[in-house]
């Protein structure tokens, strides 16, 4: 489960999540709200993968990404993901 915080902190309340299970290839796509900012993913049983890349996007144009090793020592611990402030486009 991970917290995705914008870049001042605030919990976002809706997220587009693009992440692929390692090895596997298994894709997660998919723009759901995130209720006080908390997104959880699920592992297959018996799947084998050993990570989760994930992208996570805000509707402003912030975003994250963060690894998410399947062996971690503390599993039911929420990873705290700070978005990034969206570059904002300079005219040429």
């Amino acid at each position: 489960m991970v917290r995705v915080r914008s870049a001042d902190g605030q919990p976002v309340d809706r997220v587009t999540i693009e992440g692929v299970y390692e090895p596997s290839g298994r894709l997660v796509r998919d723009t759901r709200p995130t209720p006080q900012g908390l997104c959880i993913f699920h592992w297959l049983a018996n799947g084998g993968d050993e990570r989760l890349r994930l992208r996570l996007l805000a509707e402003d144009g912030s975003l994250a990404e963060v690894e998410v090793p399947h062996d971690r020592p503390s599993p039911a611990e929420v990873i705290e993901v700070l978005l990034a402030k969206a570059k904002q486009k300079t005219g040429t």
